[in-house]
């Protein structure tokens, strides 16, 4: 992944555009080179047979500021991908989405702000 956000960062050659280039995401444009640098842990377990991938509860990891502030929302979204697949019922998914487009403008709007005061 550092080889690959390099050649990203790099912003020399054809490689490096096409990781750069906007993938739709919802109603945003995301890097091509997250979704590239998400798929290398899925590489890496089926290259290596012997390493088994685990589920940890996110209660128990520790939280930075950004994230901490949205700990309920965090749990819930947890909640309704377990309720998701589990059910397979297209409601959980809809809440799911609301959640999350929720949280994102928030953030952003939070992003702004503090860009703002910087400014001033």
């Amino acid at each position: 992944n550092e080889i690959l956000f390099g050649v990203a960062e790099s912003r020399e050659g054809d490689l490096a555009a096409g990781l750069n280039a906007g993938v739709s995401y919802g109603k945003d444009a995301v890097p091509a080179k997250v979704f590239m640098m998400e798929r290398v842990a899925t590489l890496m377990l089926v290259a290596q047979p012997g390493w088994r991938a685990a589920v940890h509860d996110p209660l128990r990891c520790p939280l930075d500021d950004w994230f901490a502030k949205y700990r309920l929302e965090l749990m819930c979204l947890d909640g309704l991908k377990i309720a998701s697949t589990v059910r397979d019922a297209p409601e959980y998914r809809e809440a799911y989405r609301f959640i999350r487009q929720k949280i994102s403008e928030q953030s952003k709007a939070e992003y702004l702000a503090r860009q703002k005061s910087k400014s001033s």
